[in-house]
């Protein structure tokens, strides 16, 4: 359910005569009901700065396992991966199709396995000073900027053994949380649309536009902009819900920087029994660059 990583991370030239810059990577997920296979996966290489999760389909075959093959060879072939994207998707459907003896498989699984299997790939790979931002899908990546940042491990200061009084004081000092762009969409009405996804049959992957394909789902960023940089990846579910609550005046942004696993669980079954967030597995990546 969750995972949480600290590490003194320093990527090369981001920091400047000797300082150290900190890097904050961690997960939280739940999913739809505890009586289903969460098909959300993530993949975080904190020394190779790269970062991927995947919201899987519900509606198509084992689409847990095409998911986490996804996140996985985004990381383990990254090289292909920017180079070749095509080939690098055709090497991992090779992949998929070989994990099957499809003669094996119940006459329905047969029929699930040829309409294939759909996913969404969001990821970030950090180099220098920039991040190179990559969204297929309706997942989401948000990066804010902690303002005016004050010395201090602020957003996490619940894990800290301080007095309650203390870490109330330490939290007033704390420095204003800012939106700074998302990608791919921008509105939360763009959630209404049925995006392309990877899929595990080649014919229905000719949809992309191979021609263009980096400039229609690469970013590339420059965090040397920002002070204290954040950066989220969101699946479908909790994308949508926190830009509405955006465009509402309702900013969660600053909630979702340092909720724990705890109230993480709590926030996300309530929206659900309020039904003010779509009842789906959900993943929350951040990474933090102090």
């Amino acid at each position: 359910m969750w995972t949480s990583s600290t590490s003194a991370l320093v990527p090369p030239n981001s920091v400047n005569e000797g300082d150290q810059a900190y890097m904050q990577v961690e997960v939280l997920t739940l999913s739809k009901d505890s009586n289903y296979t969460n098909e959300d996966s993530s993949q975080l290489n904190r020394e190779a700065l790269r970062f991927a999760v995947s919201d899987g389909a519900s509606e198509s075959f084992d689409s847990k396992s095409w998911s986490q093959l996804l996140v996985e060879r985004f990381d383990q072939d990254h090289e292909t991966f920017i180079q070749n994207p095509q080939e690098w998707l055709n090497q991992a459907i090779q992949a998929y199709e070989e994990k099957y003896d499809v003669s094996q498989l119940s006459w329905a699984k047969q029929n699930a396995f040829e309409r294939g299997s759909f996913a969404t790939l969001a990821a970030v790979s950090l180099e220098e000073n920039q991040a190179q931002l990559f969204c297929v899908g309706d997942s989401l990546i948000v990066i804010l900027d902690q303002e005016g940042l004050q010395t201090g491990n602020y957003p996490f200061l619940d894990s800290y053994k301080l007095p309650k009084k203390q870490r109330r004081l330490m939290r007033k000092q704390q420095a204003s949380l800012s939106f700074k762009q998302s990608f791919a969409y921008k509105q939360a009405a763009e959630f209404k649309q049925n995006p392309l996804l990877f899929s595990t049959k080649r014919e229905l992957n000719q949809q992309f536009k191979w021609e263009s394909f980096k400039e229609d789902y690469f970013l590339t960023c420059d965090l040397s902009q920002y002070q204290s940089p954040l950066i989220l990846i969101l699946t479908d579910a909790l994308a949508e819900w926190a830009l509405r609550n955006a465009e509402n005046k309702a900013d969660k942004w600053s909630l979702l920087s340092h909720i724990t696993e705890k109230d993480f669980e709590a926030l996300i079954k309530q929206e659900r029994l309020n039904h003010t967030i779509k009842t789906d597995d959900t993943t929350l990546v951040r990474i933090w660059i102090k």
